[in-house]
């Protein structure tokens, strides 16, 4: 669930706002107390991992310094790109199709997990 409210705030962020008009507007909000580098993080566990048996296979502990870890890391190098605008001005233009490209399909995640949710609980949808 933590997750599904996650998305719902990015997608919420990403469609009532111009924070991510810029690869430099993203960094900021990845390393801001938003909590950017670990609604990346927790997204991708959500989408690519919680399904592996590698990852069912790890203790919960270890599951979280993973997560920790990497947002950590990720943050990091967000800071590291914030502190030499000369690199992101000139990699800029070639991020920010990919930066729109994943916010449409985390908008249109967002509505559909919402319509889902609606549609599962609504009794007149039950077989």
């Amino acid at each position: 669930m933590e997750i599904i409210r996650l998305i719902a705030n990015v997608a919420q962020e990403a469609t009532t706002s111009t924070a991510f008009d810029t690869l430099t507007e993203v960094l900021t909000w990845i390393v801001s107390s938003s909590g950017g580098a670990y609604f990346i993080v927790a997204w991708f566990v959500s989408w690519a991992l919680e399904k592996t048996q590698f990852w069912k296979d790890l203790s919960s502990q270890i599951k979280v310094i993973i997560i920790i870890v990497s947002a950590g890391i990720i943050g990091a190098v967000a800071q590291i790109l914030l502190n030499n605008p000369d690199t992101v001005a000139m990699i800029d233009p070639y991020v920010r199709p990919i930066i729109f490209t994943t916010l449409v399909w985390l908008t249109t995640q967002g509505a559909h997990l919402g319509i889902k949710r609606v549609t599962n609980t609504n009794p007149e949808n039950k077989q």
